[in-house]
């Protein structure tokens, strides 16, 4: 899978088509049974008003399956010397956060409550509103201004996978059309979210 792995820029990778759309048909579909069947759902995170959490709906042993024998053996290779992925990543919070006029149309930039954050499109916008990407937060800095803009990074395919450090800052410019996305958060036993790189001692 390393292989098919594009690097966007420094500690953010990108996965073409990494889910097939039957995949993403049927995650779809469930979803919107859940949120048609009258049965209140709570707001994905403190940002994003318009989604649901996949924990709360029994998601549980797939986040954990895609984590275990998908994306850890990806990260251990991606980022050797930032992430133990025995015990940086033992949790996993997973949600999908939707955008469309009217509702959610941005996200303000900010840091995630992970140590890994993994994006997957599964509705692309129809119009180019690229997540943008900042500074990477460390231990140290607690700023996420004057820092230069990374990288813009778009999405448009369903089953496209963006990788990056949950520290990184970032947000999501303007959408003017529906675009919805599942969201992985990869963090430690108890939320502990891992920041600084490793050095030689530890």
């Amino acid at each position: 899978l390393k292989s098919t792995v594009v690097p966007v820029s420094n500690n953010i990778y990108k996965i073409k088509e990494a889910f097939t759309p039957q995949f993403i048909d049927v995650l779809l579909n469930e979803l919107d049974y859940q949120e048609n069947s009258g049965i209140p759902l709570r707001r994905p995170n403190g940002m994003n008003r318009y989604g649901c959490i996949l924990n709360d709906l029994g998601f549980e042993s797939v986040l954990k399956e895609l984590s275990d024998k998908l994306f850890k053996p990806l990260i251990h290779a991606l980022y050797p010397n930032r992430i133990n992925v025995i015990r940086d990543l033992t949790t996993e919070y997973g949600f999908v956060v939707k955008y469309l006029p009217g509702a959610d149309t941005n996200l303000k930039e900010h840091a995630d409550a992970s140590t890994i954050t993994i994006n997957l499109c599964l509705i692309p916008s129809t119009t180019n509103h690229p997540l943008y990407f900042k500074n990477i937060r460390e231990i140290n800095s607690s700023s996420s201004e004057g820092a230069i803009i990374t990288e813009n990074v778009t999405l448009d395919v369903g089953g496209d996978v963006l990788i990056h450090l949950g520290q990184h800052i970032h947000g999501v410019s303007d959408v003017t059309s529906e675009r919805s996305n599942m969201i992985l958060w990869l963090m430690g036993d108890y939320g502990y979210v891992r920041v600084a790189p490793y050095n030689l001692n530890e």
